[in-house]
């Protein structure tokens, strides 16, 4: 089942949890017996746009006397910061001037469009913030147990080999550094020592970390790469979420080795305008990737409505995606010349997951504009895909048994 629910020339709205819930429906235990599995569904309850506790609490108590104070409040942090931006902060606005009325404007066609059969729209307003679906997102699942396990097992020892997953075998004990496959056509629950993991039909992944690469470079050449790096972030820092990379240590990942002619190179950034422009600049071309369109992703409620307002100076309700194509020398410029161009720019809407940093799938978009039957490949994944394979150190982390539920 495709995740599109909605296209048109300038947008469309995806159903990250449709597609999740049609995967897993029938999924295969240790004894072969039937599961009927969906993804939690609290995970993409989001009902309310998002706020601070405390300002949650306020609103409960008096909400007219709030709203008049923020809007002071409002007033004099505008006036205050007008001539007290950095350097990177006056970036941030300029690009948010220039972007944010294509994504408004392309917002209020796609609801235009909807006429209610998407969205879920309710007179009444929610105060809870979220609470459910904050909860489900603070759901253990393995932990940090892979990241630590691709640390402390720094040599590769099966570079050439493919171990092939079964409901007879499991998850070895020793994943690390080598390429898993798994080709059964119904997702199958597996057993490992560190728990349960659910694993969609036909995927293969490798659980390692940017130091090891070379478990990737066997010879097969992708048509489509995604990632979404661990970009050093102050919140997530200050937070210990996971470990970041330096915008530098990806100059090492051996794109040119793992590209196809005309291969789409994705990648997900965060607002930071010095980061696109390292991508733009630095990254793509380091790559023999030309940058061929800036996509968007609007995150909102399930009634449609934008978590943050797209004005807000502390959060923006939406994300960006930088898309290339590889062309090495001029025959596979001429290559991708033959391939469906991109859209200079998209808007993609849907619902966010409350997981941290859990993207959309971006397959049924992407496969429009490669060859027929594309290889596919994420990188820094913590979910898994059918058709795909995927990297990262975190690769199993979404697949836990902990992020799924039994439907009665």
């Amino acid at each position: 089942m495709s995740c599109l629910v909605l296209e048109c020339e300038e947008g469309c709205v995806v159903d990250h949890q449709r597609v999740l819930n049609e995967i897993y429906q029938f999924s295969i235990d240790q004894r072969g017996m039937v599961r009927k599995l969906r993804v939690k569904k609290d995970l993409f309850l989001i009902d309310c746009p998002f706020r601070m506790d405390t300002e949650v609490r306020k609103a409960t108590r008096q909400q007219e006397i709030i709203d008049k104070s923020e809007k002071l409040d409002l007033k004099k942090r505008k006036r205050k910061r007008k001539g007290d931006l950095n350097e990177g902060e006056r970036k941030a606005m300029e690009y948010h001037s220039k972007v944010s009325h294509f994504i408004s404007e392309t917002y209020q066609y796609i609801l235009q469009l909807d006429l209610g059969t998407i969205f879920i729209k309710s007179s009444i307003k929610t105060t809870d913030n979220n609470s459910l679906a904050r909860q489900a997102a603070a759901i253990e699942g393995p932990g940090d147990v892979f990241v630590e396990l691709c640390s402390a097992n720094p040599s590769p020892h099966h570079l050439c080999d493919i171990t092939e997953v079964t409901q007879d075998t499991g998850l070895p004990s020793d994943i690390v550094h080598r390429c898993m496959c798994y080709k059964a056509d119904k997702p199958q629950i597996c057993q490992s020592i560190w728990g349960d993991f659910v694993l969609p039909p036909r995927c293969q992944f490798v659980m390692s970390d940017i130091a090891h690469t070379e478990t990737l470079v066997q010879g097969t050449k992708y048509d489509i790469i995604v990632m979404d790096p661990p970009w050093i972030n102050k919140s997530i820092k200050r937070k210990k979420m996971y470990n970041t990379l330096h915008e530098n240590d990806l100059l090492q990942l051996p794109i040119p080795q793992l590209a196809s002619p005309g291969c789409l190179v994705v990648v997900w950034v965060t607002s930071k305008q010095k980061q696109q422009q390292f991508v733009k600049e630095i990254l793509f071309p380091h790559w023999s990737v030309q940058i061929e369109a800036e996509w968007h992703w609007l995150k909102v409620t399930i009634s449609g409505e934008p978590v943050y307002n797209i004005d807000s100076t502390h959060r923006k309700p939406y994300e960006t995606i930088l898309i290339g194509r590889f062309a090495k020398d001029n025959n596979q410029s001429s290559t991708a010349n033959t391939l469906q161009a991109l859209p200079k720019s998209k808007l993609i809407v849907s619902v966010p997951c409350s997981l941290h940093s859990r993207k959309p799938y971006l397959g049924d978009l992407l496969k429009t504009f490669v060859k027929q039957n594309p290889l596919c490949l994420e990188m820094f994944a913590r979910n898994l895909h059918t058709d795909w394979t995927s990297w990262g150190n975190e690769v199993l982390k979404f697949q836990h048994l902990d992020y799924f539920e039994e439907i009665s």
